[in-house]
């Protein structure tokens, strides 16, 4: 089963909770608020009327959700708003709740309820709806896993709403045969699509076409280009790359001091590759003074979420007694997990040790 998880690779689909704009007609404090107006919005062809308590108690809960207008982040209070709103017949507060329900945002996960919520709110006639039922199939979210359904229900999504991440999940998807064709060309076309109306995973994904040189020659400095505009709206893993271009010299004038400050931005922007290179810097003192200390713990928290560079740097750290008292029986070990997860560093490491 294809998993989406919160880090995203090469290997996943991006999922956006809200991909619409608030409502804007009344963005008064729920709490505050007891009048009853009136008014109507539509969506397509979809005409909804709805109050506007309702409306202000679902941006009550999009601020606990995201911690703005100086409110602090409480997932608990955002479910509970967000529940009021969808009591109260707003559709965007049902689409919310069935989010919160496939996250496990301020209630427990459950996928089955986020599913029915996504078809609900679809039955309501509510377009946006199209791109989570066709991530639902991607994942394999309270329903059976079904590439083909994603796929058209996102097509569908794209055609009713233009919708961007659909765009991206298509192009996504046809580049890299998920369980189906491999058609790069199509797969470019359409996340360039998507990147061009600004979506950050597009131009990512943009960036990376052009770094690592596949359908068209490297060209690094087009590749910087694209990964500048989807750091610019703190997407972890261009952040991530960028510091790469500017670590190496990529496309751009070396700058190990820059690269560091991506990385750590990288980071605090969810993304767990650049846990590697933080520790790389600090083991090397490249834009940082050196000092494996920290290096090992960077590394250590690598290895928590499963990074494979993470677990042989590690090794290498216990063997040689580099941030941590020397142990080798710890490095063995380490080596022989990296080894089993097709590590060569580290099967080279064991071949060295004679284990």
């Amino acid at each position: 089963m294809k998993k989406i998880i919160g880090y995203i690779n090469v290997a996943v689909l991006v999922i956006i909770c809200f991909p619409f704009n608030v409502l804007s007609q009344n963005t008064a404090d729920y709490r505050g608020l007891n009048r009853q107006d009136v008014y109507k919005f539509t969506e397509g062809s979809k005409e909804y009327e709805v109050t506007s308590k309702a409306v202000a108690a679902y941006n009550e809960g999009r601020k606990y959700q995201y911690g703005l207008d100086g409110v602090a982040k409480d997932e608990t209070n955002a479910f509970v708003y967000f529940k009021i709103a969808d009591d109260m017949g707003l559709v965007q507060g049902q689409l919310a709740v069935a989010c919160c329900y496939r996250d496990g945002i301020g209630v427990e996960r459950n996928d089955s309820l986020a599913f029915k919520g996504f078809m609900a709110v679809l039955d309501r006639g509510y377009k946006r709806a199209l791109l989570y039922v066709g991530n639902c199939y991607f994942e394999g979210t309270g329903v059976k896993t079904d590439t083909l359904m994603a796929i058209k229900y996102w097509k569908d999504a794209i055609k009713e709403t233009h919708d961007r991440a659909a765009l991206c999940n298509l192009g996504k998807t046809y580049f890299y045969g998920f369980g189906l064709y491999i058609d790069k060309k199509e797969g470019m076309q359409l996340l360039k699509q998507s990147a061009d109306h600004g979506f950050a995973t597009a131009e990512y994904e943009m960036g990376k076409i052009y770094y690592l040189g596949e359908v068209i020659p490297v060209d690094y400095k087009k590749a910087l280009k694209w990964f500048t505009k989807a750091a610019a709206q703190k997407y972890g893993p261009a952040l991530n790359k960028l510091g790469e271009c500017y670590l190496k010299g990529l496309g751009v004038k070396q700058d190990k001091q820059l690269a560091f400050k991506m990385f750590n931005d990288a980071v605090e922007n969810q993304d767990i590759d650049a846990l590697v290179n933080l520790g790389n810097c600090y083991f090397y003192g490249e834009g940082v003074p050196l000092d494996y200390n920290i290096a090992f713990e960077w590394y250590k928290e690598g290895m928590d979420k499963k990074l494979l560079p993470a677990v042989y740097k590690l090794a290498f750290c216990y063997e040689n007694g580099l941030g941590t008292e020397a142990n080798l029986d710890k490095a063995v070990e380490l080596y022989k997990k990296a080894a089993d997860n097709k590590s060569e560093e580290a099967r080279k490491a064991l071949k060295r040790l004679g284990k």
